[in-house]
């Protein structure tokens, strides 16, 4: 797929033939990480990681039945509509849009490309690799529909105002954009969940990880004065067996972020790896027991069409 003539290519980003430099990445108890100085995001970036947010991708579209919210349907099947999914991570919303409307063009934007090699890939897919806190590589209202999901691991309050007002500015006039975000405070928690969570998020607090974005985001959008009204919609997500495959599947993933960083929380906590491992084992039966579910939040505004 040729590059389209809204991609400045004097900047930082890179287009989806690039490979990655090993110097890009750390390595800790097996698992790769951004080694990047300006990246807060602290999840692995390996195949391990992928899978969940595949996963993840799955739970979010059961629980909300839809891959969006904006009323962007006819126009992304008409065809020509220009869609830029930030922060794609695997690809998983931005492969199934592509393949729900072959019509319409998709870009996606990460730190790392996972989607080289993909047999999955479609012509109508573009991939950039880059940070978008180091400015967005297109020109102004290049996007008619926009999609963020799941940038509450690595922003500051800054970043995201940095953030949103780089997406109003590469936003079509009437264009829309939506983000997807979750509460990272858990309802109804055990002891064990309540402590690791709650330690979990007061480290994100000390690397001056914003955490409070779902209450927030709404009256960041606002403050940019172009938007008018702000649409939300939120769901529960209940975590465990007792809420059926839906719910196991959102106890693996709350374990699996919990796991992959088993090495920084355990040495906060001060217990071994060993001693960590079996806290999680008891994490199922708690969160059974207490009917334990996460809240998350979607939010769709339109870029008035003047200012």
């Amino acid at each position: 797929m040729d590059s389209p003539d809204y991609f400045n290519t004097n900047n930082n980003f890179c287009d989806n033939q690039s490979s990655e430099f090993p110097s890009d990445f750390k390595f800790i108890d097996g698992r790769r990480f951004h080694n990047i100085d300006t990246v807060k995001y602290f999840l692995p970036n390996d195949e391990i990681e992928m899978d969940r947010l595949k996963t993840y991708h799955y739970l979010l579209n059961n629980v909300f039945q839809s891959n969006f919210s904006s009323p962007v349907k006819e126009i992304l099947k008409i065809g020509g509509t220009e869609v830029l999914d930030l922060g794609c991570g695997p690809g998983a919303w931005l492969l199934d849009m592509a393949e729900t409307f072959p019509k319409s063009n998709f870009t996606g934007v990460d730190l790392t490309n996972t989607l080289i090699g993909n047999d999955d890939m479609s012509k109508n897919i573009k991939f950039i690799k880059g940070n978008v806190l180091d400015g967005l590589p297109f020109k102004n209202s290049t996007f008619d529909y926009i999609f963020i999901r799941n940038l509450s691991y690595g922003f500051s309050e800054q970043d995201w105002k940095f953030m949103i007002n780089e997406i109003i500015r590469i936003t079509k006039p009437g264009g829309w954009i939506e983000l997807m975000e979750p509460e990272l405070k858990a309802r109804n928690e055990g002891p064990i969940t309540i402590y690791l969570n709650d330690t979990f998020i007061k480290d994100l607090q000390s690397q001056n990880i914003f955490i409070n974005i779902t209450t927030e985001l709404e009256q960041f959008l606002k403050d940019t004065n172009q938007i008018d009204q702000v649409f939300h919609d939120e769901k529960l997500i209940s975590c465990g067996s007792w809420a059926g495959r839906l719910g196991e599947l959102a106890c693996e993933d709350f374990l699996m972020i919990i796991r992959a960083i088993k090495p920084r929380l355990s040495q906060i906590i001060g217990v071994n790896h060993e001693d960590y491992d079996q806290l999680l084992q008891s994490i199922p039966d708690e969160m059974n027991e207490h009917k334990t579910s996460f809240i998350h939040h979607r939010f769709w505004v339109q870029k008035l069409f003047s200012v």
